[in-house]
């Protein structure tokens, strides 16, 4: 938790509550990259929470590409 609550002062807060700090959390289960990668878009695309909530439901959101590899990874 730490580190998402760093990443999101790096970020200029993009999430505004520890409640949604605590979704974004639940969302990307802690995943350093995913982490990364949701906060990178969140302050590209100048949005918060519900952008990330929206992205999670997406084959093709912007966490698309590593749950099909880890989905390759488990499958072989």
């Amino acid at each position: 938790m730490e580190e998402v609550c760093e990443l999101n002062r790096r970020y200029a807060e993009p999430l505004k509550t520890p409640m949604e700090v605590k979704t974004v959390l639940r969302v990307i289960s802690g995943q350093p990259y995913l982490s990364q990668c949701g906060f990178h878009e969140m302050a590209a695309q100048t949005q918060g929470i519900e952008f990330i909530e929206q992205q999670a439901e997406l084959e093709q959101g912007i966490f698309g590409e590593s749950s099909r590899r880890l989905l390759v990874a488990l499958n072989p």
